[in-house]
C-alpha cells in the first residue's frame, strides 16, 4: 500500500513563523493547510491582508482556496492537494502602518508516503460465533 503526499517545507523570515513548524505532510486529495506568522505585529489588525500568490499568480478564494486569519497568522486552505499544487507558494501582507514586514516563502513538493514497518504477525483466537477486532494503524507514516 503506497499513498501519495504533499511535503510543504516552510522557509520564511526569522520573525514570520514559529520554527517548529518547517515541514508538513498532506496525503493527495485531503485538505492542506499553509501558515504564515507575523510576530513582530503589535496589534493584528495592522495586517490589512495578506496576498498568497503560487507560479506568478494571485491565489483568489473560491471552489479550491480559501483563507483564515487568527491574529498575527494568515492561512491558506488547499481543498483537495493534487500533484500540480507543487511548487513555491508566496504570503504578502499588506500593513496599514509604516511597519515593515517580510514576505513568506513556502516551498511544497510532492511525494510517496513510507508506511511504517507493519509488527510482528499475532495469533488471535476467537470462539466460533464470537467477534474481535484488528487495529491496523498508519499514523506513523512519512
Amino acid at each position: 500500500l503506497t499513498l501519495a503526499v504533499l511535503a510543504v517545507f516552510f522557509a520564511l523570515p526569522s520573525h514570520a513563523q514559529d520554527p517548529e513548524a518547517r515541514s508538513k505532510f498532506f496525503p493527495l486529495g485531503t485538505d492542506g493547510t499553509l501558515e504564515c506568522t507575523w510576530n513582530d505585529v503589535e496589534n493584528p489588525e495592522d495586517i490589512q491582508l495578506v496576498k498568497w500568490t503560487f507560479k506568478g499568480r494571485r491565489l483568489r478564494e473560491g471552489k479550491r482556496f480559501s483563507y483564515s486569519r487568527e491574529g498575527n497568522s494568515h492561512r491558506l486552505h488547499i481543498k483537495n492537494v493534487v500533484k500540480k499544487d507543487k511548487g513555491t507558494y508566496y504570503c504578502s501582507p499588506k500593513v496599514r502602518t509604516d511597519q515593515v514586514l517580510g514576505d513568506g516563502q513556502l516551498v511544497v513538493s510532492v511525494d510517496k508516503a513510507r508506511l511504517p514497518t507493519p509488527p510482528a504477525a499475532r495469533n488471535l483466537q476467537l470462539s466460533e460465533g464470537g467477534t474481535g477486532s484488528i487495529y491496523c494503524n498508519y499514523a506513523e507514516a512519512k
